[in-house]
């Protein structure tokens, strides 16, 4: 659903998540001047009665869940009324100005330890994506051990997350396309940084998890209808068992409820 998101919904998403206390300096003239020409979308709430557990609970804005042509109405008349503040002049220049100078700060993950060797991701606050480092003790030199911008140089694959195996050995790391929820898990032997030939497709939001003995336990859905990934229905999920250096076509399936798609 994030496709429909409008601009309208990330300002008030921007607006709660502000500091309660004044800001440190005073608005700009641009933003002061931020003022819309055209008309808001209607209030989007409606009755949309129901019991949870006995007791009723009110979804107003569950009605936006939908894929109609209400639905998309809707988002073009509140996508309408912030563009006619936002889509040109200075008020956009300065959000533009102001949104990347907050986004420039280092972040750094949580090291773990594994194999005798920290990892952690790094993001510098210039590079669009985190790279994955390690190095042999908190605080000594650190290494890349992955730079997604070097895996997909074109940004159409995004980082999905990261594992490494309790040994140290081995990294399992996620792409998804277009940050999508989809993601294609790769397996790479740390000492030669060389990726393994198996691939494990068509995973959705649960990491893979290492044994101790060489192997994999990871979930994964049917494949999505070529086109049909953002609209394909979380059914038939799965937990397989591989073994690493083996074809995927030989993983087996440990864990099912084919009674309960869901």
């Amino acid at each position: 659903m994030l496709r429909h998101v409008p601009w309208g919904l990330l300002g008030l998403a921007l607006a709660a998540c502000s500091p309660a206390t004044p800001s440190r300096s005073p608005a700009s003239p641009a933003a002061a001047a931020l003022t819309s020409t055209a008309e808001a979308a209607p209030d989007p709430r409606a009755a949309y009665p129901q019991t949870r557990r006995g007791e009723p609970a009110d979804d107003p804005y569950r009605w936006l869940e939908d894929d109609g042509d209400e639905v998309s109405a809707w988002i073009a008349a509140q996508n309408r009324h912030t563009d006619s503040a936002l889509g040109s002049g200075p008020a956009r220049a300065a959000l533009r100005e102001r949104l990347a100078e907050v986004h420039r700060y280092e972040s750094f993950g949580v090291p773990v330890r594994r194999g005798g060797r920290y990892f952690w991701t790094y993001r510098d606050g210039v590079r669009d994506q985190a790279v994955l480092m390690t190095a042999p003790a908190l605080g000594a030199a650190a290494t890349v051990v992955l730079d997604p911008e070097t895996v997909s140089a074109d940004g159409r694959f995004t980082f999905a997350g990261w594992v490494v195996s309790p040994d140290g050995r081995y990294l399992a790391y996620g792409l998804a396309e277009g940050g999508g929820d989809w993601t294609t898990w790769h397996v790479r032997e740390l000492a030669t940084g060389k990726d393994l030939p198996e691939t494990f497709e068509h995973v959705k939001y649960y990491r893979p998890v290492f044994t101790r003995d060489g192997r994999v336990f990871y979930s994964r859905f049917p494949a999505p209808p070529k086109g049909g990934e953002i609209k394909a229905l979380d059914h038939g999920h799965a937990v397989y068992v591989h073994r690493l250096g083996r074809p995927t076509s030989e993983d087996r399936v440990v864990f099912a409820r084919p009674e309960h798609p869901t």
